[in-house]
């Protein structure tokens, strides 16, 4: 089943608090984390994913914590998955890898699946943050 891991809600947690927080500096990873009753150092872990990917930014200090680094209507569902559990994939195989999948000589699904991966990744690329986060509802035309 296509589902969001536990670390992408955690993620979208994060990034609600952080936007809904904007205008009071910085916040720090506890607050988050007693506010939604989600385990401190998974949580620490979320962020600093999302820290690396340019989602979320960190400072330093005694004033330090995490805001976001882009506005929520720049940042796309696919950007946070990716962010936390790499790419959006239907399949384990990899299409550019054929080597890696025991099935790929005779795989009759393959270019099906791959038409669904394109459509998904292309839908979660519309989907912004700002559409789950501030509105609740997500209509995109693909």
């Amino acid at each position: 089943m296509l589902r969001l891991t536990r670390k992408v809600e955690y993620g979208l947690l994060a990034v609600d608090y952080l936007a809904n927080h904007q205008g009071n500096g910085c916040v720090n990873a506890r607050e988050i984390a007693t506010q939604h009753g989600i385990p401190l150092e998974l949580l620490a872990k979320v962020l600093q994913a999302l820290v690396r990917k340019g989602v979320v930014a960190s400072e330093h200090g005694a004033h330090g914590g995490y805001r976001l680094a882009r506005s929520l209507a720049e940042m796309t569902l696919v950007d946070l998955v990716s962010a936390l559990d790499g790419p959006v994939r239907l399949v384990e195989c990899e299409p550019e890898e054929p080597g890696e999948c025991p099935q790929y000589s005779t795989c009759t699904i393959r270019e099906p699946i791959e038409r669904v991966q394109r459509n998904l990744q292309q839908f979660l690329g519309h989907v912004t943050l700002e559409q789950l986060v501030r509105h609740g509802t997500v209509v995109v035309e693909v």
